[in-house]
């Protein structure tokens, strides 16, 4: 079969000739080959011919007319979408500011999935450029990291991705990485 090194195939030749259980095996590998080209050669026979559109279109055409044809396809889905009027969920508003004690406050809710703005109460604080803020999971994994400017004592940023279903802190923090401010958040389904 042409596998192995000359200096191998020597040896090899030479105990065939003397070696009668390995010219059996060899003599049934040889029928067993064969037996696997003949089955091939019928199965091909026996496959449904493709149509003439369909060779046409797999072998003869060349293959950037597949990729001008994708992109063409993905181009039309786009204008169709924009002109159906697509826009993007409406930005849902959360303030939040500090207060001491639990009596008449409701932890502010934002409906999960949808973008929401965000605007945290600075007041009491010292001031700083910039402030970190995190959300995280009731379980402490953070789910969205960033910092924001500071403005007439509050802190805005967009939050884009929306969040899953469940219980957030939203967690403020100074330039040197104290956490200054936690705050709660739910997200509804």
């Amino acid at each position: 079969m042409s596998r192995l090194p000359s200096s191998e195939t020597a040896e090899v030749e030479e105990h065939l000739l003397v070696c009668p259980q390995c010219q059996n095996d060899w003599q049934a590998s040889e029928r067993t080959i064969g037996y696997i080209r003949h089955a091939a050669l019928a199965w091909e026979r026996k496959r449904p011919a493709k149509t003439w559109w369909c060779r046409r279109l797999m072998w003869e055409m060349p293959k950037p007319v597949f990729v001008l044809a994708a992109a063409a396809l993905c181009l039309l889905l786009a204008v169709a979408v924009a002109r159906r009027g697509y826009a993007p969920p409406p930005l849902t508003a959360v303030v939040l500011q500090s207060a001491r004690g639990a009596a008449g406050t409701s932890d502010p809710q934002v409906r999960a999935g949808n973008p929401f703005l965000l605007s945290l109460d600075l007041t009491g604080l010292e001031a700083a450029e910039q402030y970190g803020v995190e959300i995280v999971t009731s379980t402490g994994e953070v789910t969205f990291q960033t910092n924001a400017m500071p403005s007439n004592r509050k802190a805005t940023l967009t939050v884009g991705q929306g969040l899953r279903p469940g219980s957030y802190f939203i967690r403020l923090y100074t330039p040197q990485q104290e956490l200054v401010r936690e705050y709660n958040l739910t997200a509804l389904r």
